[in-house]
Protein backbone atom coordinates (compact mmCIF):
# COMPACT_ATOMS: atom_id res chain seq x y z
CA UNK A 1 0.00 0.00 0.00
CA UNK A 2 1.33 3.26 -0.59
CA UNK A 3 1.74 6.28 1.45
CA UNK A 4 -1.70 7.91 -0.66
CA UNK A 5 -3.25 5.02 -0.36
CA UNK A 6 -2.31 4.59 3.33
CA UNK A 7 -4.24 8.18 3.52
CA UNK A 8 -6.83 7.78 1.74
CA UNK A 9 -8.18 4.30 3.54
CA UNK A 10 -7.51 6.61 6.52
CA UNK A 11 -9.52 9.22 5.56
CA UNK A 12 -12.24 7.40 4.77
CA UNK A 13 -12.23 5.21 7.59
CA UNK A 14 -12.91 8.09 9.58
CA UNK A 15 -15.58 9.56 7.23
CA UNK A 16 -17.47 5.61 8.12
CA UNK A 17 -16.90 6.17 11.67
CA UNK A 18 -17.87 10.21 11.97
CA UNK A 19 -21.13 9.39 9.68
CA UNK A 20 -22.15 6.34 11.92
CA UNK A 21 -21.25 7.69 15.18
CA UNK A 22 -22.43 10.71 16.76
CA UNK A 23 -20.41 13.40 18.49
CA UNK A 24 -17.15 11.19 17.39
CA UNK A 25 -14.30 12.92 19.66
CA UNK A 26 -10.56 13.15 18.87
CA UNK A 27 -9.84 10.41 21.74
CA UNK A 28 -12.72 8.08 20.81
CA UNK A 29 -11.51 8.19 17.05
CA UNK A 30 -7.79 7.29 18.05
CA UNK A 31 -8.85 4.36 20.09
CA UNK A 32 -10.97 3.12 17.29
CA UNK A 33 -7.78 3.77 14.85
CA UNK A 34 -5.69 1.09 17.14
CA UNK A 35 -8.70 -1.18 17.99
CA UNK A 36 -9.05 -2.03 13.99
CA UNK A 37 -5.31 -2.58 13.73
CA UNK A 38 -5.15 -4.87 16.60
CA UNK A 39 -8.74 -6.60 15.74
CA UNK A 40 -7.39 -7.21 11.94
CA UNK A 41 -3.92 -8.69 13.39
CA UNK A 42 -6.10 -10.74 15.74
CA UNK A 43 -8.23 -11.73 12.54
CA UNK A 44 -6.28 -12.53 10.00
CA UNK A 45 -2.58 -11.76 10.55
CA UNK A 46 -2.36 -8.37 8.48
CA UNK A 47 -3.00 -4.81 10.28
CA UNK A 48 -5.77 -2.75 8.99
CA UNK A 49 -3.53 0.34 8.76
CA UNK A 50 0.10 -0.67 9.57
CA UNK A 51 0.22 1.78 12.06
CA UNK A 52 3.24 2.12 14.91
CA UNK A 53 1.46 2.73 18.03
CA UNK A 54 3.38 4.15 21.07
CA UNK A 55 2.31 3.48 24.94
CA UNK A 56 0.98 6.66 25.81
CA UNK A 57 -1.48 7.32 29.28
CA UNK A 58 -4.86 7.44 27.95
CA UNK A 59 -3.99 4.29 25.34
CA UNK A 60 -2.04 3.36 22.19
CA UNK A 61 -1.68 6.60 20.22
CA UNK A 62 -0.49 6.62 16.58
CA UNK A 63 1.71 9.53 16.96
CA UNK A 64 1.28 11.43 13.24
CA UNK A 65 -2.55 11.06 13.36
CA UNK A 66 -2.71 12.48 17.01
CA UNK A 67 -0.66 15.56 15.61
CA UNK A 68 -2.64 16.26 12.51
CA UNK A 69 -6.01 15.81 14.56
CA UNK A 70 -4.34 17.70 17.00
CA UNK A 71 -3.42 21.16 14.38
CA UNK A 72 -5.78 23.78 14.25
CA UNK A 73 -8.44 23.63 11.40
CA UNK A 74 -6.26 25.28 8.13
CA UNK A 75 -2.78 23.34 9.45
CA UNK A 76 -4.57 19.84 8.40
CA UNK A 77 -2.14 18.25 6.11
CA UNK A 78 -3.22 15.26 4.95
CA UNK A 79 -6.82 14.70 6.46
CA UNK A 80 -7.62 17.94 5.22
CA UNK A 81 -10.11 16.63 2.33
CA UNK A 82 -11.98 14.06 4.24
CA UNK A 83 -12.49 15.81 7.67
CA UNK A 84 -12.97 18.79 9.59
CA UNK A 85 -12.52 19.45 13.68
CA UNK A 86 -15.08 21.08 15.24
CA UNK A 87 -13.33 22.43 19.19
CA UNK A 88 -16.21 22.39 22.03
CA UNK A 89 -15.20 22.51 25.75
CA UNK A 90 -11.81 21.37 25.51
CA UNK A 91 -13.00 18.59 23.25
CA UNK A 92 -12.02 18.24 19.59
CA UNK A 93 -15.15 16.43 17.33
CA UNK A 94 -14.32 15.07 14.19
CA UNK A 95 -16.75 15.78 11.55
CA UNK A 96 -17.13 14.10 7.90
CA UNK A 97 -16.34 16.80 4.61
CA UNK A 98 -17.25 14.08 1.90
CA UNK A 99 -18.59 10.87 1.06
CA UNK A 100 -17.32 7.42 2.21
CA UNK A 101 -15.04 5.41 -0.67
CA UNK A 102 -14.39 1.92 -0.08
CA UNK A 103 -11.54 1.97 -3.42
CA UNK A 104 -8.77 1.09 -0.48
CA UNK A 105 -10.91 -1.89 1.76
CA UNK A 106 -10.96 -5.15 0.71
CA UNK A 107 -14.22 -7.64 1.78
CA UNK A 108 -12.49 -8.24 4.99
CA UNK A 109 -11.72 -4.90 5.67
CA UNK A 110 -15.37 -3.68 5.17
CA UNK A 111 -17.05 -6.42 7.24
CA UNK A 112 -14.15 -5.79 9.88
CA UNK A 113 -15.05 -1.95 10.20
CA UNK A 114 -18.87 -2.80 10.25
CA UNK A 115 -18.49 -4.69 13.33
CA UNK A 116 -15.96 -2.55 14.99
CA UNK A 117 -18.12 0.40 14.41
CA UNK A 118 -21.48 -1.70 15.74
CA UNK A 119 -19.55 -3.33 18.67
CA UNK A 120 -18.23 0.50 19.56
CA UNK A 121 -20.33 2.83 18.37
CA UNK A 122 -22.10 3.79 21.79
CA UNK A 123 -18.88 2.92 23.74
CA UNK A 124 -17.72 6.60 25.40
CA UNK A 125 -13.64 7.57 24.53
CA UNK A 126 -13.23 6.88 28.56
CA UNK A 127 -14.85 3.02 28.34
CA UNK A 128 -12.23 2.29 25.04
CA UNK A 129 -9.45 3.45 27.01
CA UNK A 130 -10.22 1.07 29.54
CA UNK A 131 -10.45 -1.41 27.10
CA UNK A 132 -7.21 -0.94 25.63
CA UNK A 133 -5.73 -0.68 29.30
CA UNK A 134 -7.29 -4.04 30.17
CA UNK A 135 -4.66 -6.06 32.34
CA UNK A 136 -3.11 -8.50 29.85
CA UNK A 137 -3.28 -6.00 26.73
CA UNK A 138 -0.54 -4.98 24.50
CA UNK A 139 -0.86 -1.93 26.12
CA UNK A 140 -0.74 -3.04 29.65
CA UNK A 141 2.15 -5.60 29.19
CA UNK A 142 4.26 -2.52 27.56
CA UNK A 143 3.42 -0.32 30.15
CA UNK A 144 4.03 -2.68 33.14
CA UNK A 145 7.23 -4.00 31.52
CA UNK A 146 8.61 -0.54 30.93
CA UNK A 147 7.50 0.68 34.65
CA UNK A 148 5.23 3.25 32.95
CA UNK A 149 1.88 2.34 34.96
CA UNK A 150 2.40 4.09 38.05
CA UNK A 151 3.92 7.15 36.52
CA UNK A 152 0.54 7.28 33.78
CA UNK A 153 -1.45 6.34 37.06
CA UNK A 154 -0.12 9.86 38.76
CA UNK A 155 -0.21 11.95 35.58
CA UNK A 156 3.48 12.17 36.12
CA UNK A 157 3.96 10.98 32.49
CA UNK A 158 1.97 11.04 28.86
CA UNK A 159 3.70 9.49 26.42
CA UNK A 160 6.27 7.41 25.48
CA UNK A 161 8.10 5.84 23.30
CA UNK A 162 7.52 2.43 23.63
CA UNK A 163 5.80 0.82 20.96
CA UNK A 164 2.94 -1.90 20.69
CA UNK A 165 3.94 -4.86 19.11
CA UNK A 166 1.13 -6.96 17.98
CA UNK A 167 2.97 -10.02 16.62
CA UNK A 168 2.27 -10.69 20.41
CA UNK A 169 -0.82 -11.32 19.67
CA UNK A 170 -0.76 -14.16 17.42
CA UNK A 171 2.45 -15.53 18.57
CA UNK A 172 1.15 -19.08 19.07
CA UNK A 173 -0.61 -19.29 15.49
CA UNK A 174 1.94 -19.85 13.49
CA UNK A 175 -0.51 -19.00 10.01
CA UNK A 176 -0.83 -15.50 11.40
CA UNK A 177 2.25 -14.70 12.88
CA UNK A 178 3.88 -15.86 9.39
CA UNK A 179 1.62 -13.70 7.46
CA UNK A 180 2.33 -10.65 9.97
CA UNK A 181 6.00 -11.02 9.76
CA UNK A 182 6.07 -11.41 5.62
CA UNK A 183 3.60 -8.05 6.01
CA UNK A 184 6.10 -6.41 8.02
CA UNK A 185 9.35 -7.09 5.67
CA UNK A 186 6.61 -5.71 2.11
CA UNK A 187 6.41 -2.88 4.09
CA UNK A 188 9.85 -2.25 5.47
CA UNK A 189 11.28 -3.25 1.62
CA UNK A 190 8.73 -0.62 0.05
CA UNK A 191 9.35 2.14 2.55
CA UNK A 192 13.38 1.66 1.38
CA UNK A 193 11.94 3.04 -2.22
Amino acid sequence: MTKQEQIDKLGNTIIYLADRMENLSKTKLLKLIYLLDEYAVKKFGIPFFGFNYEVWRLGPVCQEVFAELNAEEEELTFLDRFITLDRQDNTTYIKSKGEFNDDEFSTNDLKLLEEVTASFKNATANQLIDITHQKGSLWYNVALKNDLLEPFDKKFKNTSNHEIQFEELIKQDQVKANLYHDYKEFTTFTKAF
